[in-house]
């Protein structure tokens, strides 16, 4: 028999049962009664505005709800780091890597009790040892909207773009900003991510 922690380690490293847990029932806490789909205002007032009631909308699945939840974390768990792999990767001390974090030079969440920050921002390939963050990080943090989910964010920076494209190629902004490309378009697309 497998346990959660196992399935924790072998794709979601450093991140504990409790911290899943925790996590789990934060999110799940912040989402609808079984039965019902949870909405925005601005996405109740679109929805009306185009004709449909949301009472109509398809009620939601508990036992889905939690497994996409679960898949959500531990994807953003296999795809960050710990504050200690971060400082080691850029070389520099813990402390640096929070006040880094702090002044929105780097972008981190809390998983638990762990502060994880995402792949996607650094410039080096992701096994690599040493690596920095992309350029112009904080630029294109800065204009994420407020409250942006860490797995939309890490979506957008790694989805290809129609927008943003090298040659006749759309590529991520991941891969636009690592190839030195101009970060306000970036900005502009990340800026609309919520509007409607």
């Amino acid at each position: 028999m497998v346990t959660v922690q196992q399935v924790l380690d072998r794709y979601a490293a450093g991140l504990s049962e409790q911290d899943f847990a925790a996590a789990l029932d934060a999110d799940l806490t912040g989402r609808a009664p079984s039965g019902t789909v949870m909405l925005t205002g601005t996405e109740r007032a679109f929805l009306t505005e185009r004709g449909i009631d949301p009472a109509d909308l398809a009620p939601v699945d508990p036992a889905s709800s939690v497994r996409h939840t679960a898949d959500e974390l531990v994807e953003l768990a296999g795809a960050s780091i710990v504050v200690t792999d971060a400082a080691r990767r850029l070389g520099v001390d813990a402390s640096r890597v929070r006040h880094r974090v702090a002044d929105g030079s780097l972008y981190a969440f809390r998983l638990g009790r762990e502060l994880r920050l995402p792949l996607w921002q650094f410039a080096g390939a992701v096994g690599a040892t040493a690596s920095a963050p992309l350029p112009h990080l904080r630029a294109v943090l800065a204009a994420a909207p407020q409250g942006v989910a860490p797995v939309e964010l890490a979506a957008f920076m790694t989805s290809p773009q129609p927008e943003l494209a090298l040659g006749d190629t759309p590529v991520s902004p991941q891969d636009w900003l690592r190839a030195g490309g101009d970060p306000a378009p970036v900005c502009e697309i990340l800026a609309g991510l919520y509007q409607w």
